[in-house]
Formats: C-alpha cells, sequence, structure tokens
C-alpha cells in the first residue's frame, strides 16, 4: 500500500512539473500576422481569451483559408474586436465574410468612404448584421482585456492617399509597447514623428504598407523596434520598383538591429509578449 502511496506522489508531482511548464508563458498577449499574402489581417488574443482582429485580408480563398487556420490554430471562435484600417480592399476585402461567420461584438473602423464595390458591398453587411460601427480618432483610447491601446492616427481622414487615413494604434502589456502601422505611408510617420517622438518607441513594429513607401530611418531610430513583421505579397507579386523599394526596408531594419520576420518568407507568424518586455516567437510556418 505504501508503494502504491508512493507511485502516485510520484505521478502527482510529475503532472504538477508539466502543468508548470506549459503554462510558464501563460500571461503573455499573443499576436499572429496571417500569412494573407498582399494584405493584412492580425489576430490578437489576450490571456483572458479577449480577441482582437485588425483587418481581414483581401477576400480571397486562400487568404480565409489561412484566416480559417490561423484562428482555429489559436482556440479562436469570436472576435471581441474587429479593426478595419482604412478602406482598401486588401484589408476589408474578407469582412464581409467575418461578420458572416463569426460573433463580432465591436466594430471600430473611420469615416474614411471609398467607391468601390466591395466597400459597399461591406456597408450593407454592416447594415444587415444591425452592427453599429465605432470610429476612431487620433488621441482615442480603448482597453483590450489588460492592454491599453492608443490611437496614434489617422491624423487626416481626408488626406488624398487612403493609405495615410490609416489607424494607426499602439498598444501597452506590461514593459511591451507593440505598433500596428496599418498602411501608413512616410507622410503618415512624418506626422506620427511630429506629435509623439520618442513616445513611439515599441518592443514590436508591424511594418506600414507591406514594406512600400513606408518605415524611414528616421522612424526606425525613434521606434527602435526588437522585431518587425512585414505581411506582403511574394516577391514576384510586385514590379521591380516597389521590390527594390520593400529590400531597401529589410535592409535598413536588419541594420537597426531588429528581428525581422515576411509572411512570404516565413508564412503566418506567430509572436506571444511578456509583461516584462519580453517576446518569443511561437510559431512561423506557410
Amino acid at each position: 500500500m505504501k508503494q502504491i502511496k508512493k507511485l502516485l506522489l510520484i505521478f502527482c508531482l510529475i503532472l504538477s512539473l508539466l502543468a508548470t511548464g506549459c503554462s510558464s508563458r501563460s500571461d503573455d498577449l499573443e499576436v499572429t500576422v496571417v500569412n494573407v499574402k498582399h494584405g493584412d489581417c492580425i489576430l490578437l488574443q489576450t490571456p483572458s481569451n479577449e480577441t482582437m482582429m485588425i483587418d481581414t485580408g483581401n477576400g480571397s480563398y486562400q487568404a480565409q483559408t489561412a484566416i480559417q487556420s490561423a484562428m482555429e490554430k489559436s482556440g479562436i471562435d469570436h472576435i471581441d474586436i474587429l479593426v478595419l484600417t482604412h478602406p482598401h480592399k486588401d484589408h476589408i476585402g474578407g469582412a464581409s465574410w467575418i461578420l458572416n461567420t463569426y460573433p463580432v461584438e465591436t466594430l471600430y473602423t473611420t469615416t474614411r468612404t471609398n467607391d468601390i464595390d466591395m466597400y459597399r458591398t461591406l456597408q450593407q453587411t454592416i447594415a444587415d448584421k444591425g452592427i453599429t460601427p465605432q470610429y476612431l480618432e487620433q488621441g482615442k483610447q480603448f482597453t483590450f482585456g489588460q492592454v491599453n491601446v492608443q490611437v496614434l492616427s489617422p491624423y487626416d481622414v481626408n488626406d488624398k492617399e487612403i493609405n495615410n487615413t490609416s489607424i494607426v494604434l499602439q498598444m501597452s502589456y506590461g514593459e511591451n509597447k507593440l505598433l500596428f502601422m496599418g498602411d501608413a505611408e512616410e507622410a503618415a510617420e512624418k506626422a506620427l514623428l511630429e506629435t509623439y517622438g520618442s513616445n513611439l518607441q515599441s518592443t514590436f513594429l508591424k511594418v506600414g504598407h507591406h514594406g512600400i513607401d513606408s518605415t524611414t530611418q528616421s522612424f526606425l531610430q525613434t521606434v527602435q523596434p526588437s522585431v518587425c513583421v512585414i505581411s506582403k505579397d511574394d516577391a514576384e507579386g510586385y514590379s521591380n520598383k516597389k521590390q527594390k523599394k520593400q529590400q531597401k526596408v529589410c535592409e535598413d531594419i536588419l541594420n537597426q538591429g531588429a528581428k525581422l520576420y515576411q509572411t512570404d518568407v516565413d508564412g503566418t507568424i506567430t509572436l506571444s509578449f511578456g509583461l516584462d518586455q519580453t517576446y518569443e516567437i511561437v510559431s512561423t510556418g506557410k
């Protein structure tokens, strides 16, 4: 009998150690940049299972499949907050599908419109679902579980370049800060530098506009990211001119000493961020 009790005690101890190891980063914020080719879709999940999606890809079957797979892998079956940064196809293309497929509690967007069929279809879907969008402006703040979210942009929702009307979010999670740039280009970066200066410093940077016409050296030097992610298509999806711009941005990021991941190279990328300014790459893979 004593031998059985001893074995049971050892077994329980082993289970306890295994459980401790599995939950060693259970307080982390998980961020997944989905490989949707040319476009953006970013999933965030807090330790208490609040979920956010920033943009929805271009609406293609490939993008929808990649998003669905990433959500299933992370155990996400609902979206507490859906952010649509600006009304371009590669960011709102999957929004109607998302709204018709998953429960969405809150929709954040801007008042900027776009005269394309996809935008009109989305507006009809929003109306049909009885959703009242909340419009974000520079300076607004909201919370997402334990995460504090500051809206740094749009600095001008009427800018002639729709990319520069993108919602830009800086999230604070413990000592970590994460900067999500939408498709903001150099003009938007300049406005951010003038308004926020060194407060832009962040551990993580989701590079603006797929690495095209964005992420200047002065911006990188101010943000000082430890890790950057570019969501982009394969090289052949861009003109030679745009490829050269992307290559320059990649070189500048690496020269800055940051780690760089690209969805066309690394596939869907999942990172976790601790409360103590630590982070780790959880997984990559197309």
